[in-house]
């Protein structure tokens, strides 16, 4: 990447070979559309376990008046419950999301509309001409990709 006012570079244009290997694993199990629609369907699983677990949870308690009121049971139990009162919303939310995306990357959903026309008329002023630039004309066309 280089600063366009000096022409100077400033970061490296390839990406972070680590961060990819890390995106790749958690999109996909690196097992391509395969892989991802593996981790859809254990997303689906999550989200399953979670709903059904938040249903016994409301049954276990009397009811959605109850739902957050205090339980009066032995440790043990009152703790699931407690932890699953947390995370079951956090689970919802991720993967929920989750299918969202994926739904979104196989395109099953809408895609949003057009993007804006461009416009019929434009000046044909760049601001400056390329032939102008002189550190430009002093790299090797070699050199570009660095």
């Amino acid at each position: 990447m280089i600063d366009p006012e000096t022409g100077e570079g400033v970061a490296s244009a390839d990406p972070n070979q680590t961060l990819r290997w890390l995106t790749n694993l958690h999109r996909s199990l690196f097992l391509g559309e395969g892989g991802r629609i593996a981790m859809a369907t254990g997303v689906l699983a999550i989200l399953v376990l979670s709903l059904s677990g938040a249903a016994l949870v409301v049954r276990r308690v009397g009811g959605w008046r109850h739902c957050f009121a205090p339980l009066r049971e032995p440790l043990a139990g009152r703790l699931h419950v407690e932890i699953a009162r947390i995370a079951v919303i956090g689970l919802i939310l991720s993967s929920t999301t989750a299918l969202w995306m994926t739904a979104s990357t196989f395109d099953l959903l809408p895609d949003g509309g057009a993007a804006p026309a461009f416009p019929a008329e434009v000046s044909g002023e760049t601001g400056f001409a390329l032939d102008q630039m002189t550190r430009l004309q002093q790299t090797p066309v070699v050199e570009l990709r660095s």
